[in-house]
């Protein structure tokens, strides 16, 4: 017998845009909307969940919510204590949702999407981002043809074409908004994604979106507003991924990012940055190593600059 539904429908929650981690002076990335929470099923088959515009009655629908929720502790090893109650309805639709998405035409591209967007920022993800190169090996690599645990069968490569069919298939699941050319993803659905993934698979979307936020990073600075999206999705990555960053050396994002801070004239958070990287890699990589000396190399260089330019800014102008 199916397990019973619940009654009523688990409501939305917004997600309040988080600040970036280092502002750039002019951005308006505090002005972007907030992103809603994904519809969680109400006991029919609403629009964003899968069989919502399909040829799938809502009792059949009901058997498969069942049975998955069944096995949401193995798709979600570990996770036990995080889905009790009305998560449980959350996590399992959003389960049913992703894996329908995956099915879709460009096939198996919008799960390894979704991973990779689930280790950015949840306020905005710019679109070339998700469809840079390193984004389109990520995707290509990652693509299967096994949807039940079975051997994966090799896939044609990723195209910028298949990513942005992938983003509208995951649209329609209610498991991403966009403001063009913004893609946002809620937290919780993040939250969801990555404990579905082990620590692995974890780095490897983590290193896969570093490279891609490095390859989109331009050369001149001239929109503050895209750089200010682009340090809010450096610190998503650092913020709990640095063993990824951290495996063979510092990530060069990690180098970028801090000259970006220094350039904008934002010395006193590039020092901030580095002092925190610096730390990392003494643990990590060890005191020797090359990129450990060009950390302590660069703090040093920038602390001496904000020594020097301190000074001059408190003297009074004649």
């Amino acid at each position: 017998m199916a397990d019973a539904l619940p009654a009523d429908p688990v409501p939305a929650e917004p997600l309040v845009p988080a600040e970036p981690l280092f502002p750039v002076p002019g951005s308006t990335l505090a002005t972007r909307p907030a992103v809603a929470a994904p519809a969680v099923l109400d006991g029919s088959t609403p629009a964003g969940t899968p069989g919502a515009g399909m040829a799938l009655p809502c009792s059949a629908y009901r058997a498969r919510f069942a049975d998955r929720r069944r096995r949401l502790p193995m798709l979600f090893p570990g996770s036990q204590a995080v889905f009790t109650g009305a998560a449980v309805t959350v996590a399992t639709t959003w389960s049913l949702s992703i894996e329908h998405a995956n099915g879709m035409d460009p096939a198996w591209v919008a799960g390894p999407l979704l991973a990779l967007a689930g280790v950015l920022d949840p306020a905005g993800i710019p679109e070339q981002v998700l469809s840079a190169p390193a984004a389109l090996d990520y995707l290509t690599h990652h693509r299967t043809a096994s949807a039940d645990g079975g051997a994966a069968a090799p896939r044609g490569a990723v195209t910028s074409d298949d990513v942005e069919a992938a983003l509208g298939n995951l649209r329609r699941f209610s498991l991403i908004g966009s403001v063009r050319p913004m893609v946002q993803v809620h937290g919780l659905v993040q939250r969801a994604v990555r404990e579905s993934l082990i620590e692995d698979e974890l780095d490897s979307a983590a290193v896969a979106a570093a490279d891609a936020l490095l390859q989109r990073w331009p050369d001149v600075e001239r929109d503050t507003d895209l750089v200010a999206v682009l340090h809010a999705n450096t610190a998503a990555v650092g913020q709990h991924h640095t063993t990824g960053l951290m495996s063979t050396g510092v990530h060069g994002l990690v180098f970028r990012a801090a000259r970006s801070l220094s350039e904008a004239g934002l010395l006193h958070a590039a020092i901030g940055n580095l002092d925190a990287v610096r730390e990392q890699a003494h643990h990590a990589l060890g005191l020797d190593h090359p990129d450990t000396l060009t950390t302590r190399h660069n703090l040093a260089y920038w602390r001496a600059a904000a020594d020097s330019v301190t000074p001059a800014a408190e003297q009074d102008l004649p």
